[in-house]
Parts: C-alpha cells; sequence; structure tokens
C-alpha cells in the first residue's frame, strides 16, 4: 500500500511534466528502496523504531554521500567548494547518530544513484533531463513492482494467509502518499544541492522526528540519561547538518 500511495503522487507530476520519457536504470533506483524499505519492518520489531531508524539512517548518509562525492558506480566526482568542511559535517553527522541495518541503510542511500547517474552521463542518455521530477514515474514504478513481488513471495511463504491486520491498510496508503510527496521535495533538494550535499541532510534528520515519536508515543526512550544522550546526537546532527551545507558554497578549509 506504501508503494501504490507513492505511485498515486508520481502519476499526476509525471503529467504535469510533460510525460517524460521512463528510464529503466531510473526504476532500479526504485527496486533497491522497496528492498531496504521492506527490511525495515524486522528490523524495527528487533531494535525498537528509534534506535534502528539511527543506524540506518547513518549508513544511508555515508552511502548516499560517497557515491557522487567520490564518483562510485560510475558517476561523475562531485567536490564540494570546502572539502575540510564537508568531511567534518559527515563526520559530526555520524556521531550524533551513533550516541543516539546496515544493508537497509546501504539500499537507501544509493536509491537516487541511477537517477545521478543518467544526469551525468550525456553521453549515454543525451535527452535525459537534469531536473529531478522527470524521474519520479520511473522511481515509483520500480518501487511498485519490487513492492508488489515481494507480498506475492510473502504470501506463497505464509501459504496464502499473510498476516495483514486491515486496520493498517488506510495508514499505509497514507505512508506511501507522504512519501511520494517527500520524494518530490527530494528530488528537488537535488537540482539545488547535489546529491552529495542534499542527501547526508535528508538521510539524517527523519532520525529526529523518529526519535519523537519514539519518546512521546511508543515510549521507547525513557530515562533522564537517555534523554542527555538523545539531546547531544540532536546536537551533533544539526551541527553536522549546518556544515554540510555551508560546505557548498563557503571554502574554509
Amino acid at each position: 500500500m506504501i508503494c501504490v500511495g507513492s505511485l498515486v503522487v508520481a502519476i499526476p507530476i509525471h503529467v504535469l511534466e510533460g510525460c517524460p520519457p521512463i528510464y529503466g536504470l531510473a526504476i532500479f533506483g526504485g527496486i533497491v528502496w522497496c528492498i531496504g524499505n521492506s527490511l525495515c519492518f524486522f528490523i524495527m520489531n528487533r531494535l525498537g523504531l528509534a534506535p534502528a531508524a539511527l543506524i540506518w539512517n547513518t549508513i544511508s548518509c555515508m552511502s548516499g554521500w560517497g557515491a557522487p562525492r567520490f564518483g562510485l558506480f560510475g558517476l561523475e566526482p562531485n567536490v564540494p567548494k570546502s572539502v575540510g568542511l564537508n568531511y567534518l559535517g559527515i563526520a559530526t553527522l555520524i556521531v550524533g547518530a551513533v550516541l543516539a541495518a546496515l544493508f537497509a541503510g546501504l539500499c537507501f542511500g544509493n536509491m537516487l544513484t541511477p537517477i545521478t547517474y543518467i544526469q551525468t552521463h550525456p553521453e549515454i542518455y543525451p535527452d535525459a533531463s537534469l531536473r529531478g521530477l522527470p524521474y519520479l514515474l520511473s522511481f515509483h514504478l520500480g518501487a511498485f513492482f519490487t513492492g508488489t513481488i515481494i507480498y506475492a513471495v510473502y504470501c506463497v511463504l505464509k501459504r496464502n494467509e499473510p498476516v495483514q491486520p486491515p486496520q493498517i491498510a488506510i495508514a499505509s496508503l497514507l505512508g506511501g502518499l507522504s512519501f511520494g510527496v517527500g520524494m518530490i521535495f527530494f528530488l528537488l533538494g537535488m537540482e539545488l544541492l547535489s546529491q552529495s550535499i542534499s542527501y547526508p541532510l535528508i538521510a539524517m534528520l527523519p532520525g529526529l522526528f523518529v526519535s519523537l515519536w519514539s519518546i512521546f508515543y511508543f515510549e521507547e526512550i525513557s530515562g533522564q540519561r537517555n534523554y542527555v544522550i538523545l539531546s547531544t546526537a540532536y546536537v551533533f546532527t544539526l551541527i553536522g547538518v549546518g556544515l554540510v551545507t555551508l560546505s557548498k558554497d563557503v571554502e574554509i578549509f
């Protein structure tokens, strides 16, 4: 249902963009995201909402920043104006998350790498747009197809008796709609800041809001000592966000 909700958002945006081509490589990005997302439920059941989100957000931050920064997976290296400030910001973000699912984080961190590859290789994709929104539907189609396959395999493993509480249907659909809207702004952010700058910011900040849910609603985090540790993590994360953002335009070291 999350994939369905996100697809509902992507289709009208695709039409408003003039129905740009569907790119198979961008579809692969949606596949990678869906695989990572399917692992989240198992991880949260073992670790809890906040610790799991902070761990995979850290890995997501590293892989999403490192791929375009160093030119991994065939991308063109994207060097910020202040390399030292960029490194310091990333290091601070990681310290903040550690204080506060490796494979899930790697999937999330590289879900937009295929789109960046298309945009930075005009010799292979001569008509590819440098804007982000033309790839939105391709991405969500990949997520939708993969989600359908994963659910089908799950039903087979459960002998056609899947555990699916009916009360989560609307919530899952709303979650997909929220994700679809978030991806619009994610792609717009990449246009303005590049992936190596925008991804660390987008990967880490959700962990702050997830931890608030863990404190005030799920009550997974309690006690003065834990609050102090979490507050310290918040400080490191926010400082890191500021440093990474500044590194695009400010040259200090």
